[in-house]
């Protein structure tokens, strides 16, 4: 088995469990996120020193950003260190779809989600909710109740699983980067 191979494995594999995790409790656990992280971390070390670097500087821009959508409540904190510790596993270039691709499956995801628990028309009042102040410069007259979180693990996991399947089975969603 090769280190790429390993690498995939890991992350298919950190990604089931939160995934799993976050579909029974609503929660990613941080001995999951963390341990994912420093495992990363580890496996790109094993490719060279300039990997290891790449691979936390990638943690480091993506958690960043995350924290910045999660100061929102667009996302969970947990799904935040989730995906920043895959997308530093993936390193680059491989980190760029893979955020790509999750965030494609959870916006999928979260129309599934809302249709199937008749919220759809709440989920996108939030929607226009959050867009509103960013498009018109100013705060809507009144805002909707919130409707029930998604567990995003998911559509981590979905995100991470394309990114694989690219490598081998379906070249064609490789990304021209």
């Amino acid at each position: 088995m090769t280190m790429q191979q390993i690498l995939e494995l890991f992350v298919l594999s950190a990604c089931g469990i939160g995934a799993v995790a976050d579909l029974r409790s609503k929660r990613i656990p941080n001995v999951l996120t963390f341990g994912a992280a420093l495992t990363a971390l580890a496996l790109q070390a094993s490719f060279g020193l300039r990997a290891f670097f790449m691979a936390f500087a990638i943690m480091s821009l993506v958690a960043t950003a995350g924290f910045f959508v999660f100061s929102f409540k667009l996302i969970g904190g947990g799904d935040v260190k989730l995906i920043a510790a895959i997308a530093g596993a993936f390193g680059f270039p491989d980190a760029i779809p893979f955020v790509l691709y999750t965030m494609l499956a959870g916006g999928v995801l979260s129309l599934a989600y809302a249709l199937g628990r008749g919220t759809l028309k709440t989920s996108m009042q939030n929607t226009f909710a959050v867009a509103h102040p960013l498009l018109y410069r100013q705060l809507p007259a009144g805002l909707p109740a919130t409707t029930a979180k998604m567990p995003y693990g998911l559509a981590i996991f979905v995100g991470a699983a394309l990114v694989v399947l690219s490598h081998s089975y379906a070249p064609f969603l490789r990304l021209p980067l």
